[in-house]
């Protein structure tokens, strides 16, 4: 046999048990309440809320610019380097000389820096 020949009709079995079917949605036969647009505009009042986030973001900018200000003020004062050049040896034309010229003579200390 041929299977050309053989046509089979394939059918869905649900073994004994049918599919489920809902009902249609019923519509709804009454109209919604007339709205009044005056409570409704007085219980959601937009300029309260532009106030509050104007304000917010009046905040928030001048939260930026601080922290902007505060960024730039420690980055411009890190701190100054003093040096202690021996006495006598400030009009000295190189390094070496100074030391020559020095009164105390060659004194090295390391130096400390301090952060705030």
């Amino acid at each position: 046999m041929k299977t050309d020949d053989v046509r089979c009709n394939l059918n869905e079995d649900y073994c004994g048990v049918e599919p489920i079917t809902h009902p249609p949605e019923l519509s709804e036969t009454r109209p919604p309440p007339p709205i009044d647009e005056d409570k409704l505009r007085k219980a959601y009042n937009q300029v309260d809320s532009a106030l509050i986030g104007s304000i917010l973001a009046i905040l928030f900018l001048l939260l930026v610019m601080a922290v902007l200000l505060v960024g730039r003020y420690l980055h411009r004062h890190k701190g100054e380097y003093v040096t202690q050049e021996d006495a006598g040896a400030e009009m000295a034309p190189d390094p070496d000389t100074a030391v020559v010229q020095g009164t105390t003579g060659h004194h090295v200390e390391p130096k400390k820096e301090w952060f705030i």
